[in-house]
């Protein structure tokens, strides 16, 4: 659910190869409704099993900020990295 949500907030119109273009959803509301859908997730999917649905909430939320939002944030470190070898290999 969360990676749905995630692509809700694309502006695939707008879109090029070589980056992505958020619409206003995706830029002011993705992350929280990001969290929000993966614990809701977690959730009914624990209550169908038979468990406590805010345990299930509870671990929806942390597997959706640990994978989707650091994947965001890891991609920003990996770009980083690749500018600053680049800049290194320019300067010699």
């Amino acid at each position: 659910m969360a990676s749905g949500i995630q692509s809700l907030g694309i502006n695939f119109g707008a879109s090029t190869d070589t980056r992505t273009v958020y619409n206003t959803f995706g830029r002011d509301y993705m992350k929280a409704t990001m969290l929000a859908m993966g614990g809701l997730s977690g959730g009914i999917s624990s209550t169908i099993a038979g468990g406590n649905f805010w345990d299930g909430f509870r671990q929806g939320i942390i597997t959706s900020g640990l994978n989707h939002l650091g994947h965001l944030g890891g991609n920003k470190i990996v770009k980083k990295v690749l500018q600053n070898r680049l800049d290194k290999k320019i300067r010699r």
